[in-house]
């Protein structure tokens, strides 16, 4: 059976369904988790974030963004952060939806996941992301800022300016391997699965708009999926859609967590 990573699904104005499963567990906990306090529902709307019972049983986590409403289920806090600092004016050099890896913090984030709900009555999407800000500003304390870096990437390229689609049926099962079903209806999508899966920055530059689908064997080790070899992933690229990595340096906004709260629980 194959694992889909992420897969779009026709929203309001935005949903999301990810099976996780490409990025190793973060770090040991530093910060410990407060509850946000619950503003009435009546006119000023509500924001609830609370630990996942059990993210064992259930591996997917889910971001549902519609009118008026975000929820999310099982999600890390460098998620969560991603999420509600999430801008559209330059998608090239934004924060991916979900990319725990360019969130840097001086210190490690919770180990936990979270379920979260937030909503702001007539809100859209940058009304529910400031919401949801600054139900992380109240339980964590985190004081947020956007810095752009010049670092190393890897682009997202075309090198026939076009998709070149050959349907594989997939690797064979392999000792070590799980096989990883990525699926989407934009690249900018599978750039940002693609560098959840390698643990490395990755820019969409193919100019290209198109839906997409991807399969790749993702090594696994003590039962926790590793991040996948480039090459491999570049050879299932030129494979199946005709597309390609190319390493290269590039201007990419980070969000770094300046200040947080240490608190123990209760």
């Amino acid at each position: 059976m194959y694992s889909p990573l992420l897969r779009w699904i026709p929203p309001v104005f935005g949903l999301v369904l990810l099976v996780a499963g490409c990025t190793p567990p973060p770090p040991a906990p530093a910060l410990a988790y407060q509850p946000a306090p619950a503003v009435s529902p009546t006119g000023e709307g509500e924001s609830i974030i609370t630990p996942t019972r059990d993210p064992a049983a259930d591996s997917t986590v889910g971001i549902s963004e519609s009118a008026h409403t975000l929820t999310g289920v099982n999600l890390r806090l460098a998620d969560l952060i991603s999420i509600a600092h999430r801008t559209t004016e330059q998608p090239q050099r934004s924060i991916p939806l979900l990319s725990a890896l360019r969130v840097v913090t001086a210190q490690p984030l919770p180990a936990e996941r979270y379920d979260v709900r937030i909503f702001v009555p007539d809100g859209r999407a940058p009304q529910l992301r400031a919401a949801l800000a600054k139900a992380l500003a109240d339980s964590f304390g985190l004081a947020v800022r956007r810095e752009m870096r010049t670092t190393a990437v890897l682009l997202l390229v075309a090198p026939t300016g076009k998709l070149d689609v050959h349907p594989v049926v997939g690797p064979p099962a392999q000792p070590g391997y799980n096989r990883l079903a990525l699926s989407g209806d934009d690249l900018s999508l599978l750039a940002e699965q693609l560098e959840e899966c390698m643990q490395q920055p990755v820019v969409n530059e193919t100019g290209l708009r198109s839906g997409y689908d991807l399969k790749l064997r993702r090594p696994v080790r003590d039962g926790q999926p590793q991040p996948i070899d480039v090459d491999a992933v570049r050879a299932a690229l030129r494979e199946q859609l005709g597309l390609d990595l190319t390493p290269a340096l590039r201007s990419i906004e980070f969000l770094v967590v300046e200040s947080a709260v240490q608190t123990s629980r209760p």
